[in-house]
């Protein structure tokens, strides 16, 4: 019966929740957002949270009191959401490699997933519900209408599971699908950061070993001087330098077309989506990869990392001068 009645207050805070979302969101991007995780207009995460508390506030003596003070209630309920909503965005990426929500933007976030001004409003909604909702909550005296609780709570149960399955089943499938095209996105990004590192110091072993080879043909034969040889090895380097620029130049055309020819793919995947899918892609934020980095990032180190060297190199040549 209590259990029937909890879950009945879950669903109907779930739905509170995902009102509140989708008006929320809907003002601020000036566009229909249709928020949640789920199908169906519930947020389960504002469920667990609004159930969560009222577990803690009625079984414990102390706090169920109209003297129990208000910033009390306000820290309670804060920290609590701050736990939820860090675990449940955690969990939510280490399954789907997805993010509904982020707060990297923010001041005073934690790795994206809660941040302050979002902390202290859920404790502030808290104070509202503590102080108002459960009270009107108590006073419908559900334990005097069993049958009505468990009818609703299974009739409610059934809908939340059949709604949970596809869900799950169809970002199942989506993400795979996405994974997918990641991997053939990398490796691609992968074959072309290889070409830029090993061109430029393929090119940079063969002109040490001539410089080398010519060092020890003036030693030997006294066919070329030291003046003859710094000038060499400066114009080796002004050579590497523009081999190394237009290797650059070539990988940013290649990252820049194959870039145009995945989202072109993408495009054409996202024209066959099914309806449940589209819903998906509207409702998250950001997909990750299982190893943090997209190919097109890896690129971009690679490059950095070659323009460095190259750097460091034309610094030489230019001290010997």
């Amino acid at each position: 019966m209590i259990i029937a009645a909890y879950f009945v207050n879950f669903i109907v805070f779930s739905f509170m929740g995902w009102v509140w979302e989708t008006i929320y969101c809907t003002f601020k991007t000036r566009h229909w957002q249709n928020r949640g995780f789920l199908y169906g207009p519930v947020c389960p995460i504002y469920g667990t949270a609004a159930v969560t508390a009222m577990i803690v506030f009625n079984f414990v003596p102390v706090l169920n009191t109209g003297s129990f003070a208000i910033w009390k209630i306000f820290l309670i309920c804060a920290a609590g959401s701050a736990v939820i909503e860090y675990t449940t965005s955690y969990v939510l990426e280490k399954i789907f490699h997805a993010v509904w929500w982020d707060y990297s933007k923010v001041p005073l976030n934690i790795n994206g997933r809660i941040c302050l001004p979002a902390t202290c409003g859920f404790g502030l909604a808290g104070i509202v519900i503590v102080r108002y909702l459960f009270p009107f909550i108590r006073s419908l005296h559900q334990e005097n209408r069993p049958l009505l609780n468990e009818g609703l709570a299974l009739f409610f149960m059934f809908l939340f599971a059949m709604d949970l399955a596809l869900t799950t089943a169809s970002l199942t499938e989506l993400i795979t699908k996405m994974e997918n095209y990641s991997r053939e996105f990398n490796a691609r990004m992968e074959a072309g950061v290889e070409i830029a590192q090993q061109g430029p110091a393929a090119t940079l072993q063969a002109a040490k070993a001539a410089v080398s080879s010519a060092a020890e043909t003036a030693v030997i034969g006294a066919y070329v001087t030291a003046s003859d040889l710094k000038d060499y090895a400066t114009g080796k380097a002004g050579e590497m330098k523009e081999y190394a620029a237009g290797k650059a130049g070539e990988m940013k055309e290649y990252a820049t077309g194959k870039a145009g020819e995945m989202g072109e793919r993408m495009r054409r995947y996202a024209a066959g989506m099914s309806p449940r899918q589209k819903y998906h892609l509207n409702s998250i934020q950001e997909f990750r990869n299982a190893d943090g980095k997209a190919g097109a990032e890896k690129l971009k180190e690679a490059l950095a990392a070659l323009q460095e060297k190259l750097g460091t190199a034309a610094d030489r040549a230019e001290r010997r001068k």
